[in-house]
């Protein structure tokens, strides 16, 4: 290393400090810039407590790299103890070793050497040495591979050991030292290498010679090495004693330097040291024989100072010392005397360190510096390198309002020509008689997150009318306050339409009205067409109502309002009320309008039934004649007999509706022919079979009657007649009209001879509801089937009055041979759907069908019945298999559900493979999924490769397949190619929220997935589609010894389904982090697949939209949504100003109670005492938050004299201590993870509210660049495993993380931050790290805290994120809202701060 990079890297300034502080002028203390070269084999370092022989440097000695010197441990005291360098084992207790000998370890039948050093008791030793260096220190080791190469005489064996921080010398490298004073330790000590294939080498006690010992029966001293960075070094300074810089004072005056003698140790600049110093323009230039400066930024913990050197012209350290000492405070005052200081020019430069004590490394800051000229003991500042204080006053950009029109009620924003204290508001007043007099100052308002836009509300204005705007008294973020009140003056408007609109013209009305047409109504003025009010049609004269029409259109002129009605029922009263329209002025209709119409008659064709007779000899029938109604009717008919000889009917002619009796004259068979007067002149033939007399029989006999039985859901019971027809084999029953949404019905038609299908009919509406409300299922000795009553929503092509579903036997003679010889003599069944008798396809993936086979397995069947199976059968022959199908022994039954009809057979399929052998705990489970059709074999189809890992797309065709997913999708993600095999369920996947991808858009399909993320797919569909409850912690993780390992996003669903009893991880184990085999794939998939064995519901996404009047009804609302009965216990918050409360969701969480909002009117206040008075038990306790400043003493009053008896208020000094105040009513455990947030903003602490509370994590209020005291403590005493810091550095920056890791003692991986670009990115950013939104998922409004804060509980509660949008929805929060697909959307707050054009646009989202 030559001397100006020595300079440029190290600058090591050597400091030695004299044991008492004498006056500058004594020369106690002499320094230099550079420190003495290192020496190797006489060098000794001070570091991490101990004292260490330099053995490497700059090219020469042990493992020399550039910029680093090579340390071995000197103290011949053993400080790191004895150990073997490996243990053996010779009982079973140890499960990896059966057996040990002298020679070596025994290991399932294979010799193992016992002299490798990887995974050693030695190497165990010296990593466990460094594991307790302090982690500044230990950073400034560099880590080294261990190999072969390091010692060519004796290799170490076992193969390499990467990134090792400290290890034990090798044979050579003990040689190459070559000093017997540096390699003797007073102790026998390992090196690594080994001596034999038994043992390894010793260093002896004279450091003039070595052994060799077994490796399992010896003890030897832990004697570290490491290779230490040396480019960062600041100063060095003497190791330890009265020549040490522990040996200053701070505030005691200036020091001389000398290069030192003996032991060192180094002063290290560090990220996690800052520093500004800061002079107004007069320090910046000052003169006199004491210099004073400010201070910010300075890290505030154990053992900080503010120092200072004096270099000379000479570049030479002159003078040092503490100037203060800044373990408590952060910023401040520093003074330097300059007594005894020798005239010269210097150069000043002051920093923050950390002064760890004797023979640890210190840390410190940047220096600034400044040029200093001192003559006589006075000195002259100049060249000054710190921050120059901002002495001018702030001034007015830009005010408004501003001009005329006005608004009575709105903001008063103000804009400032520079960054201002938010701490310290101004006063800002409203005067209407032009500055002449002004009322109370105007609260509660709020600051930009730049801190140059202050905003605050202003309402009850009086309308045409001037006002003055005074504002004083604020202040910049360098102290410095407005030179005069500023005032700015606008007009309100005048006063706007009052009247409120009525609609003065409803069409259709009166009789004879189409089923299906248009609503249009006339409105009294124009309207507001972008928030459309309600339109209800009632078919029960205004008593019930259904959902709201939708799909309405506006005129032109914004007067006329049309929407499609259809579906409704014939010959009907029906009442349309008309609500909440509003016109442009925003006025609302003062009362809903009323207004009736009548349906036309239902146009029925005529009708003959039944369409054929069998009669006896001499006896008789009935045949009935309908005629009709509507515009088809007939007015009379015609009926003629092909053959009178045979039969004969008692009239020919009839005028009106009735019966026609028909006599049998003669054996055989003839036709009567019905002619209608209609519009059609329709033609009816029946075909009568006369036969001869039965037996014993003295007239004619009618056939057979059946009854079907009918149970609704209501627990009636009724029968319904079953018309049988011989000609088609076939009978059906009518079920009227019967809606499923009444809670649904199950028919059972008895069995009938020679029937060979059975069909019910339902009106078409009963089966197109908007979800599955009822269900309705038909029993047959064919099979059973059910289906939802949303069974025809949503599919194209149905229109009609009556739909009939049938099951009956399918035709086997129609199949493919080798089918057929498959099939055997199972059963095989057709399913049917007809539209007013037209046989129609069907397909519906949003209403699964459910179908049971009966079916009796043959003996060999009985012995694997779960390879009894369902096939598909598509028109042309092709099988399919379908996956849930599955053998009942219970009820004798096959049973699966489909998306559509088809015809269905049962057959046995057994499925197996070659190489199961090592799997056998899974074999079972993978035959069974193999031969469901679920998972396939590998290769040719023989072998199933069980141990080799799966892709991420192969995962997801399984898992569709598994739970029988199914849906119409027109996107996909971008890596996901049309026609590859996993294409239909990854886009499945994504169109039902399962699978949200990885990030722009990808899946990245081709990548083997892990443990965890299977588990996080599986969880989420479960949820979403067979009704899994999520855990309420992730508490159940605790029992397992990798639970660090699993990822936060990964936690509830891995906690959720250990809770389900679907996996139970393996020896303590849960292994997240490992890809998932074939094999583990299929036994996962294989209990889930017999756990929920039903059909999924799939129902449509909905929204809530939580509101009221104002801030306050807003958050009883969100109260009486959370909490619907009585509360136990309740918080309440300031509803004008967010800093005490950002800490509060956690708590209420944890007492179970809402969060209430104070308002400052009686009115408000009393809302809130009424709601306590109803809700809170008599034993709940009320906590306020905050001090009287915020949630006035009043109102407690107010409180105590309303019966409520248990009133607490958490209050500190401010925001910060309040929010330590609410973490202390928590009772947190220790290693209980903890939440930084902004206190100087909400919006992030709001992103992270719903979390910290239902995990129980403490939130705690941080500055942007520091950490009080007060949370500094409470920080340090929880003692956290994971600290989350929300927001990116312009909200928290860099320093309060290094603060945050010198509190806690955690590693970088254990503080992790999550922010994004803008508020509304960061509550996505913490939503997806957390993994939530796939059931429901909250929207507030980013630009105001209330809504959110109140909303915070119930969104806990409901395991939901809370999504800040601003006034229109961000691309990405509807990216976000589109992939979790949730089954419920809650918005938080009225449509002043989340318009209806965004619950619109989310409307459209979800059902996308």
């Amino acid at each position: 290393m030559n001397e100006r990079t020595r300079k440029s890297l190290t600058m090591l300034l050597a400091l030695v400090l004299c044991l008492a502080l004498l006056p500058a002028q004594a020369f106690a203390l002499d320094m230099q810039v550079d420190a003495p070269a290192l020496t190797v084999n006489t060098s000794v370092i001070g570091f991490a407590g101990q004292e260490w022989y330099v053995i490497g440097y700059d090219g020469s000695g042990v493992y020399s790299q550039s910029n680093t010197a090579t340390l071995l441990l000197k103290s011949s005291g053993t400080p790191y103890g004895n150990t073997a360098f490996r243990t053996g084992n010779s009982t079973q207790d140890d499960p990896e070793w059966t057996q040990y000998t002298v020679s070596g370890w025994y290991y399932e039948g294979e010799f193992t050497q016992p002299n490798d050093y990887n995974d050693s008791t030695l190497q165990n030793r010296m990593v466990a040495i460094a594991d307790g260096i302090p982690g500044k220190e230990l950073a400034l080791i560099n880590t080294r591979t261990l190999t072969a190469v390091d010692d060519i005489n004796y290799p170490i064996t076992g193969g390499d050991v990467a990134n090792q921080k400290l290890w034990p010398l090798s044979y050579n490298e003990w040689t190459t030292i070559d000093d017997d004073t540096v390699r003797s330790f007073g102790n026998y000590f390992w090196l690594r290498s080994p001596s034999d294939a038994s043992g390894a080498f010793f260093g002896l006690l004279d450091g003039d010679s070595y052994s060799n010992r077994f490796v399992s029966s010896a003890s030897g001293a832990a004697r570290p090495a490491f290779n230490l960075n040396l480019a960062s070094v600041l100063f060095t300074s003497a190791a330890s004693g009265a020549s040490g810089k522990s040996s200053a004072t701070a505030g005691s005056g200036l020091v001389g330097a000398s290069a030192p003698t003996g032991a060192v140790k180094f002063t290290v600049k560090s990220a996690s040291q800052e520093l500004d110093v800061t002079a107004t323009e007069a320090q910046a230039t000052q003169s006199g024989a004491t210099l004073t400066f400010g201070y910010t930024g300075a890290t505030a913990v154990t053992n900080q100072y503010v120092s200072c050197v004096l270099l000379n012209d000479s570049d030479e350290v002159a003078y040092y010392g503490k100037l203060t000492d800044s373990s408590s405070d952060a910023s401040g005052d520093l003074s330097i005397p300059l007594a005894g200081v020798s005239d010269g020019t210097y150069t000043l430069q002051i920093f923050s360190e950390e002064a760890n004590g004797d023979n640890y490394t210190d840390f410190c800051s940047e220096p600034v510096s400044m040029t200093l000229n001192v003559t006589d003991g006075v000195g002259e500042v100049s060249s000054f390198g710190g921050t120059e204080l901002d002495t001018t006053a702030p001034n007015i950009s830009s005010v408004t309002p501003v001009g005329t029109g006005a608004s009575i009620s709105g903001n008063i924003v103000i804009t400032l020509n520079e960054t201002m204290d938010t701490t310290v508001t101004g006063a800002v007043y409203l005067s209407d008689d032009g500055g002449t007099t002004y009322g109370s100052a105007l609260t509660g308002g709020s600051w930009s997150d730049d801190g140059t836009v202050y905003s605050l509300n202003y309402s009850g204005l009086s309308y045409s009318t001037e006002y003055t705007v005074l504002i004083s008294d604020f202040k910049d973020a360098a102290g410095n306050t407005m030179a005069a009140d500023s005032t700015h003056s606008f007009t309100t408007a005048d006063a706007p339409d009052t009247t409120l609109p009525t609609a003065t013209g409803v069409t259709p009305g009166g009789t004879g009205v189409s089923i299906s047409s248009n609503i249009v109504i006339t409105f009294s003025e124009t309207m507001d067409t972008t928030v459309t009010g309600a339109v209800y049609l009632s078919d029960d004269g205004g008593t019930t109502y259904g959902s709201a029409l939708t799909g309405g259109s506006w005129s032109v002129v914004d007067t006329v309002y049309s929407l499609n009605y259809s579906g409704l029922s014939y010959s009907t009263e029906y009442t349309v009320v008309i609500s909440d329209f509003k016109d442009v002025a925003g006025n609302v209709m003062a009362a809903d309008s009323a207004h009736s119409f009548t349906t036309c008659d239902e146009p029925l064709v005529p009708s003959v039934s039944p369409g054929a007779l069998t009669v006896d000899k001499g006896g008789t029938a009935s045949l009935t004649i309908a005629f009709g109604q509507g515009g088809a009717a007939a007015t009379d008919a015609d009926i003629t007999v092909g053959d009178s000889s045979i039969a004969s009917v008692s009239r020919t002619q009839v005028t009106a509706p009735g019966s026609v009796t028909v006599t049998g004259i003669a054996v055989g068979t003839t036709d009567i022919t019905v002619v209608f007067n209609d519009t059609a002149s329709t033609t009816a033939t029946v075909s009568v079979t006369v036969q001869a007399q039965s037996s014993g029989s003295s007239g004619g006999r009618s056939p057979k009657q059946y009854k079907a039985e009918v149970k609704y859901e209501t627990g009636e019971e009724a029968t319904l007649p079953v018309t049988v027809d011989k000609n088609t084999k076939s009978a059906s029953v009518d079920v009227g009209s019967q809606s499923l949404a009444e809670g649904g019905a199950v028919i059972t038609i008895p069995t009938i001879p020679d029937v060979d299908e059975y069909s019910v009919s339902i009106p078409v509406p009963s089966l197109a509801t908007a979800d599955a409300q009822g269900t309705l299922t038909l029993n047959t000795d064919k099979g059973s089937v059910t289906v939802p009553s949303n069974m025809l929503t949503g599919v194209e092509g149905i229109s009609g009055s009556k739909a009939q579903i049938a099951i009956g036997e399918g035709d086997k003679e129609a199949l493919p041979d080798e089918v057929k010889a498959a099939i055997g003599d199972r059963p095989l069944i057709s399913l049917t759907l007809s539209i007013d008798g037209k046989q129609t396809d069907w397909s519906n993936p949003a209403a699964p069908v459910t179908v049971s086979i009966p079916y009796t397995p043959t003996a060999a069947e009985l012995a694997n019945p779960e390879s009894i199976v369902v096939w598909y059968i598509d028109g042309s022959g092709n099988v399919v298999t379908v996956p849930n199908g599955r053998y009942d022994a219970v009820t004798g039954t096959v049973s699966f559900f489909t998306t559509h009809f088809s015809d269905y057979a049962v057959t046995y399929v057994h499925k197996t493979f070659s190489d199961l052998g090592s799997v056998e705990w899974a074999k079972k489970a993978i035959e069974t999924m193999a031969s469901k059709g679920i998972t396939n074999g590998t290769d040719d189809g023989t072998t199933f490769s069980p141990t080799v890992n799966i892709t991420r797309a192969d995962f997801m065709v399984l898992l569709i397949k598994t739970l029988g997913l199914t849906a119409e999708f027109t996107e996909n993600f971008d890596d996901v190619k049309p026609g590859t095999y996993y294409y239909n369920a990854i886009g499945v996947a994504k169109k039902l929220g399962i699978a949200a991808g990885s990030g722009n858009n990808l899946f990245k399909p081709t990548e083997s997935i892990s443990r965890q993320d299977m588990m996080v797919l599986a969880a989420r569909a479960l949820e979403k589609y067979q009704g899994l409850e999520a855990a309420e912690t992730n508490a159940v993780l605790e029992r397992f010894t990798d639970r660090k390992e699993v990822a936060e996003y990964a936690a509830l669903s891995l906690a959720t389904l250990i809770e389900a009893g679907i996996t139970e991880g393996s020896g303590g184990r849960l292994t997240p982090r490992a890809y998932t085999t074939r094999v583990e794939v299929a036994a996962f998939l294989y209990k889930i697949y017999n756990k929920y064995p039903n059909a999924p519901v799939m129902t449509a996404s909905t929204i809530t939209r939580l509101a009221g009047q104002s801030r306050i009804d807003t958050a009883l609302a969100a109260a009486r949504a959370a909490y619907p009965d009585e509360i136990s216990n309740a918080v309440i918050a300031t509803a004008y100003n967010y800093p005490d409360a950002l800490a509060g969701s956690v708590l209420a969480y944890q007492l179970d109670a809402p969060i209430l909002l104070a308002g400052s009117s009686e009115a408000e206040q009393e809302a809130v005492i009424s709601y306590l008075k109803e809700k809170l038990r008599p034993e709940g306790t009320v906590y306020i938050l905050g001090g009287s400043g915020v949630v006035s003493q009043d109102f407690e009053d107010r409180l105590s004299t309303s019966a409520i008896t248990n009133i607490s208020r958490l209050a500190g000094n401010d925001r910060y201590e309040t929010s330590v105040k609410i973490a202390e009513q928590l009772n947190v455990k220790t290693g209980t993870p903890v939440v930084l947030v902004s206190g100087e903003n909400y919006p992030d602490a709001l992103s992270v509210s719903s979390v910290a509370a239902q995990r129980g994590w403490p939130v705690l209020l941080v500055q942007r660049d520091g950490i009080s005291k007060a949370v500094s403590e409470k920080l340090a005493g929880i003692k956290p495993a994971r600290v989350y810091i929300i927001g990116l550095e312009g909200a928290i920056s860099k320093s309060v993380e290094s603060q945050t890791a010198l509190l806690t003692g955690l590693a970088a991986e254990d503080i992790v931050r999550l922010g994004g670009d803008d508020r509304y990115l960061t509550s996505l950013t913490v939503a997806e790290y957390f993994n939530l939104g796939s059931q429901t998922i909250f929207v507030a409004t980013g630009q105001n805290f209330p809504d959110a804060l109140a909303g915070s509980v119930y969104a806990a509660k409901q395991k939901a994120p809370i999504i800040l949008t601003s006034s229109s929805l961000p691309e990405q929060t509807a990216y976000y809202i589109q992939d979790r697909k949730p089954a419920g959307l809650t918005i938080l707050g009225g449509e002043a701060v989340v318009g209806s054009g965004i619950e619109g646009q989310i409307l459209q989202l979800l059902r996308q």
